[in-house]
């Protein structure tokens, strides 16, 4: 069943699509099944790492190898192929036929599509062809061995025990070079799945951007070392009742934008950002520390910055791919910005502050809004990314691009991992 998601084109509403050509309409019908049977992947996805009993990891595994197996083959039919191929070219008419068609008075149909139309082309166009290039084979055997790997890591995090995790890792690798080659690469096989992900960015590209972040962040860090200045951290710690943590996230949440009409928070081994359809089901999880109360806080301030930036996409564009972020690195600014920018400055804590006294009144009435932000701002090096403070952040990530980039390529051995 169809949806009303265009709107009438002489209107000055700045995003629509448009309503007089039926092929259009034929790709936002095949775009809104797509886009629903990803969004119960994901829900199920959502599922595993907040609710799901951890013996279901099998079953799991085999439902959404199952989902994404029919996904894969809407999204390479013939049909939407066929469709794509003709408003391409229909949205990009030759010289001959631009002219023919203003000999006929009709040259406005040139110009009719929108910005919509034409992003939604360019976009169902691009998925297309990176999915056509990939057996269904191989899209089942992945989304399997995803739900089994969450379930292994969950233990082995547990446990400390890499070696438990060690070969579904070593596995889902080889399946991610296998993608990688049947998508193509000119420099490296990192970049062809480092394209899903910011469309253009190059491994090299990426070298050069981290070169001058790695000089600044190393030398930010040694100053600050060398100084012999420490920071009070000791008001983040304590005793913190975990439903009190979420009832704070809840409020910074809510201070933020964060609409939970339309989104919800649960806790998870790690924190994320899932999306169900945007802008209409945004959901974050957190994990709180008992002991440590910046961690839920300080992943309530990163979340919510992508959750609502999810849930700032225009209605119009629900159930496309249009819909929500405009890359990773897009939506990592905006959590960033919400983390760092504002979450991390004393005007902010200071307006906030009367929500965590409220939240933990016997830790933290004799404590100054200024004090509780310079604790948040203390840097020191850490092996947990989530919890990185601002500078070290920068770092964690280098290292974890320099490492997925040298697996990938296929330059150390996954039992290496530990000791590198």
């Amino acid at each position: 069943m169809s949806t009303k998601t265009t709107r009438d084109t002489t209107t000055t509403d700045p995003i629509a699509f448009t309503t007089s050509d039926e092929r259009i309409a034929e790709l936002l019908d095949t775009l809104h099944e797509i886009a629903d049977l990803g969004a119960l992947g994901a829900l199920a996805g959502w599922d595993q790492e907040t609710a799901m009993p951890p013996g279901a990891a099998e079953v799991r595994g085999g439902q959404l190898a199952t989902l994404e197996g029919i996904l894969h083959e809407r999204v390479v039919s013939q049909r939407l192929g066929a469709l794509i191929g003709e408003l391409t070219e229909a949205m990009a008419p030759s010289a001959e036929t631009a002219a023919e068609a203003a000999a006929n008075g009709a040259a406005e149909e040139a110009t009719a599509w929108t910005d919509a139309d034409r992003g939604l082309v360019r976009h169902a166009r691009r998925d297309y062809e990176r999915a056509a290039k990939l057996p269904k084979g191989l899209v089942q055997e992945i989304a399997k061995t995803q739900a089994l790997s969450f379930a292994a890591w969950r233990e082995a995090r547990t446990n400390n025990d890499f070696n438990a995790f060690a070969p579904l890792l070593s596995r889902m690798v080889t399946l991610q070079r296998e993608v990688a080659d049947r998508y193509g690469f000119k420099e490296s096989r990192y970049d062809a799945l480092l394209d899903i992900y910011e469309p253009g960015l190059t491994a090299s590209r990426v070298d050069t951007l981290f070169k001058r972040v790695r000089e600044i962040s190393v030398a930010v860090l040694q100053r600050i070392q060398k100084s012999g200045h420490t920071v009070d951290t000791s008001c983040l710690s304590g005793d913190f009742p975990i439903d009190r943590q979420v009832a704070l996230c809840e409020q910074v949440l809510r201070d933020m934008g964060y609409d939970f009409a339309r989104g919800g928070i649960e806790q998870s081994p790690h924190p994320f950002t899932s999306s169900f359809g945007s802008p209409f089901d945004v959901r974050v999880t957190i994990r709180p520390d008992e002991k440590f109360l910046q961690a839920s806080v300080m992943a309530a301030a990163h979340e919510g910055g992508h959750a609502v930036y999810e849930q700032g996409s225009d209605p119009i564009l629900a159930r496309t791919p249009l819909a929500g972020g405009a890359s990773l690195g897009a939506h990592e600014s905006q959590s960033r910005l919400w983390e760092n920018a504002i979450g991390r400055s004393e005007p902010y804590w200071k307006a906030q502050f009367a929500a965590v006294r409220e939240a933990f009144p016997e830790q933290y009435a004799k404590v100054a809004p200024e004090t509780f932000a310079r604790a948040l701002n203390a840097v020191e090096p850490s092996l947990i990314r989530v919890e990185a403070d601002e500078v070290t952040y920068n770092l964690h990530i280098i290292i974890r691009f320099e490492m997925e980039k040298a697996i990938i390529n296929g330059d150390v051995a996954i039992e290496s991992l530990p000791r590198l």
